[in-house]
């Protein structure tokens, strides 16, 4: 986005409504100030009333004063995901193999990212179907939040919650060319394994209580 489109989105981000001549800069001629409002309002990040003031959509509100953030701010939030573990009746976990970047090769959870039309269970059940053609039905286990590096350099940072499928049924399958799901009753300190992984499945067979945890673990190239 054009630095004149965030400087409108962070102004807006501090005011309920503005005038035209209240967000566009003096030193600024009308006509690139005017198309670049229209683009934002094209995009629908911002809104004009009937009585000519402008403000943030919805949408806009959501990106409000994080519009200023650069790629390395952004990788320093906490990335919001769902993990979904299970087991077959062998006790054999169900993980999925990455076959893409980043972390090409590594083996872990399932995951997918919450949605906010719907619960976190309905996200849950929806991946569990669409990404390995099983159903199950999803408890919450626990959360927290796991940092990534490697080569002393921030890799990702994701807050995570932890769902446990029970009652599995069905045919696993792999559709896609993102992953390769399998079911693993292996070392979970194996070196393809992301290296939280053996923490994550002694927290999942604790007793049934809800876990917090905050794990700090290297990817190795």
């Amino acid at each position: 986005m054009h630095h004149i489109q965030k400087d409108i989105v962070l102004k807006l981000a501090h005011k309920e409504n503005a005038r035209f001549a209240d967000l566009k800069p003096a030193n600024l001629d009308s006509n690139t100030f005017t198309y670049h409002l229209k683009q934002l309002m094209g995009t629908k990040l911002v809104i004009k009333s009937d009585e000519g003031r402008y403000s943030l959509s919805q949408k806009g509100k959501l990106a409000g004063i994080n519009i200023r953030l650069d790629a390395k701010s952004e990788l320093e939030q906490a990335h919001s995901v769902l993990y979904l573990a299970a087991r077959n009746p062998e006790g054999k976990w169900l993980l999925r193999k990455r076959l893409v970047h980043p972390a090409y090769g590594k083996i872990g959870f399932l995951h997918g990212e919450p949605n906010a039309n719907e619960t976190i269970y309905e996200t849950a059940a929806k991946l569990f179907k669409t990404r390995t053609g099983l159903d199950g039905d999803f408890k919450v286990r626990g959360g927290g939040y796991i940092t990534l590096m490697r080569d002393d350099e921030l890799e990702s940072f994701s807050h995570f919650t932890l769902l446990y499928a029970e009652n599995v049924e069905g045919e696993l399958s792999s559709p896609g060319e993102s992953g390769q799901n399998l079911w693993y009753g292996g070392d979970f300190k194996d070196p393809e394994m992301f290296p939280n992984m053996s923490k994550l499945i002694e927290l999942v067979e604790e007793p049934a209580q809800l876990f917090f945890a905050l794990l700090n673990d290297n990817l190795e190239n």
